[in-house]
């Protein structure tokens, strides 16, 4: 059986998102003692999530408003800015995700069920969302195959199809 690191890789490699050579590296490191059951089971979202925060990953090309050495097309003007500009670019991973990998979409399927069930916050908060925030934000993915994933129309979205079937559709 294929590594934790190799099998998140492959499975990002399905939506069309490849990692970075540092991001696999850095993939290898942290999960290097994790199994397939402990991180990427259906409800294992939180030791994902924990596991990269644990090992308190920082990439080398971590995105940061404050960062001089970036071109001025990624200048954000606050923290805020850049977290909405990343929140949009999960959100497109999210849902390319949720087409391409059995995996990630049993995790989904699970967030956005204990989304639904528990009047959660906001879906941002919960544990995957915050996983792919951080594998955008400290550049483990390539940044730029996340841009060219498609725009997702909301009527073409289902929330918590594990269980509450709700279908947002666009008004018109």
């Amino acid at each position: 059986m294929p590594s934790v690191a190799a099998t998140i890789v492959a499975e990002l490699q399905k939506a069309n998102v490849r990692c970075t050579g540092t991001g696999i590296e850095t993939l290898e490191e942290t999960y290097a003692e994790r199994t397939h059951k402990e991180v990427l089971g259906r409800s294992q979202s939180y030791e994902l999530w924990w596991t990269l925060v644990a090992e308190a990953v920082s990439g080398p090309d971590r995105l940061t408003h404050l960062d001089l050495n970036i071109s001025e097309v990624r200048q954000w003007r606050s923290e805020l800015a850049l977290d909405l500009w990343i929140n949009h670019k999960v959100y497109k991973l999210w849902e390319a995700l949720y087409k391409h990998s059995t995996i990630f979409r049993n995790m989904i399927d699970e967030q956005e069920k204990d989304y639904v069930d528990f009047s959660r916050p906001g879906i941002d908060s919960q544990c995957l969302w915050v996983w792919m925030h951080r594998v955008i934000r400290e550049g483990i993915v390539e940044r730029g195959d996340v841009e060219n994933l498609p725009e997702v129309m909301v009527r073409d979205i289902i929330i918590g199809s594990g269980g509450s079937e709700l279908l947002c559709r666009r008004m018109g």
